[in-house]
């Protein structure tokens, strides 16, 4: 993936606590903020950026930042929920999941009729049905980690243009919820002997 690159056009500029001068270029840790310098796009990638940030600075679910933990990703639809699911793509691009759809299924405000062919980028609903390889992996792959933690609010970056399915382990959320559980030890028994005064003996 092309990382995003952006330069700044400003005396000096600041970014996540570090300095950048006029001409100097940098993939961004935060968002752009203009308090702190003017910046403009190095290459289309860090376009994609600018873009989505004007775009979708003032929604919910809004990332804190570009980068995260699998990396850069910038999630299609940031504002939906699982009870309000984005509507269908209407300028779908070759790489897109599409799906037909096996039951009526309200999408982005609008219902759809069963048997309509559809270019969808959220993780998808029961009435669909996958009808190419981009939807068949991301069906796949949300089967096994619909009730992960760490799954990502949508399967579509829109600085990759693509669908992106970073690896989820199961057996680590695991690992990561039995170590959040405290298990409370048991409390000493008082075991009296004859001829003694009771002692205090661990379980």
């Amino acid at each position: 993936m092309e990382l995003p690159l952006l330069r700044c056009v400003s005396a000096k500029c600041s970014s996540d606590g570090r300095s950048y001068y006029r001409g100097n270029e940098f993939e961004p840790m935060a968002w752009p903020d203009p308090r702190y310098g003017e910046v403009e796009a190095a290459n289309p990638a860090g376009q994609r950026l600018l873009d989505y940030y004007t775009e979708f600075h003032h929604s919910p679910g809004f990332p804190a930042k570009p980068r995260g933990e699998f990396g850069f990703f910038l999630p299609a639809h940031p504002m939906v929920t699982a009870n309000n699911p984005p509507g269908v793509e209407p300028q779908p691009t070759p790489g897109m999941p599409r799906y037909e759809l096996v039951g009526n299924v309200r999408l982005g405000g609008q219902w759809h009729k069963k048997g309509e062919v559809v270019a969808y980028i959220g993780w998808p609903l029961e009435a669909m049905r996958s009808v190419n390889p981009p939807a068949a992996a991301v069906t796949e792959y949300y089967s096994r980690n619909s009730e992960s933690r760490r799954l990502l609010k949508s399967p579509w970056c829109c600085l990759r243009t693509a669908t992106f399915l970073p690896p989820l382990s199961a057996a680590e959320d695991e690992q990561s919820t039995r170590e959040l559980v405290h298990v409370p030890r048991k409390p000493p028994t008082v075991r009296p002997t004859r001829g003694a005064r009771p002692r205090v003996s661990a379980a």
